[in-house]
């Protein structure tokens, strides 16, 4: 794991100037590209490939969707974000989705996609 500086990425919104970005080789777990873990951000992938993918439009999106984790996080306290992001995870599978759309189901998720291109979002609803 190595800690990404992001004075190499071109163009970061100055919101999202402050995270805490590390490359990761095996988290997130395959099919995803970025987690937000008690306020750290991995993404997926070598050290070269993370600036690479972090100088692209898309993820300087995925980075924002991130940064609104960590906004959500913040404002809930981590335990009480996992807590409820599990629950709201497991109620979507009990009413039998499937891992996709359980996931796209979550509360946190759909503020996060709603507002990835919103680079000055800064008031989570869970505030």
């Amino acid at each position: 794991m190595k800690k990404i500086d992001l004075k190499y990425i071109k163009d970061v919104p100055d919101s999202c100037k402050d995270l805490k970005v590390y490359s990761c080789k095996i988290i997130p777990p395959k099919g995803f590209c970025a987690i937000t873990l008690f306020g750290f951000i991995l993404i997926r992938g070598t050290e070269e490939y993370v600036i690479r993918y972090l100088n692209s439009r898309r993820g300087k999106i995925t980075l924002n969707h991130e940064r609104i984790h960590v906004l959500q996080g913040r404002a809930l306290g981590w335990l009480n974000f996992y807590i409820n992001y599990l629950y709201f995870y497991l109620t979507a599978k009990n009413r039998g989705l499937n891992d996709h759309d359980a996931y796209r189901s979550i509360p946190f998720e759909n503020e996060a996609y709603r507002h990835e291109e919103d680079f000055d979002y800064n008031q989570t609803i869970w505030d």
